[in-house]
């Protein structure tokens, strides 16, 4: 059986960062980190918009040279909950 992912380009995975932090976050640790949120116990998701992301079109201005997470993703790192990816089996 072989995975295949489709990739709706919807740009959400590019207007996220996330953050593994070392001590568990609290809500009392963010009162002055506004948008960001608690993902699990030690991750924080900051609403943040790559500077590569054309906003328009949701694609990669320099695909040919993206972050290495961009290019591993979505097989490592976190999904955002929003994103539209899916993945089908054959």
């Amino acid at each position: 059986m072989t995975c295949r992912a489709t990739c709706k380009k919807c740009g959400i995975c590019c207007r996220w960062v996330y953050i593994q932090c070392t001590n568990k976050v609290s809500l009392s640790n963010l009162d002055s980190l506004r948008g960001m949120e608690i993902v699990g116990d030690y991750i924080l998701r900051i609403p943040v918009a790559c500077s590569l992301l054309d906003l328009e079109t949701n694609l990669c201005k320099d695909y040919e040279h993206r972050p290495e997470a961009c290019e591993i993703f979505p097989e490592v790192g976190i999904r955002p909950k929003e994103c539209k990816y899916e993945e089908s089996k054959e």
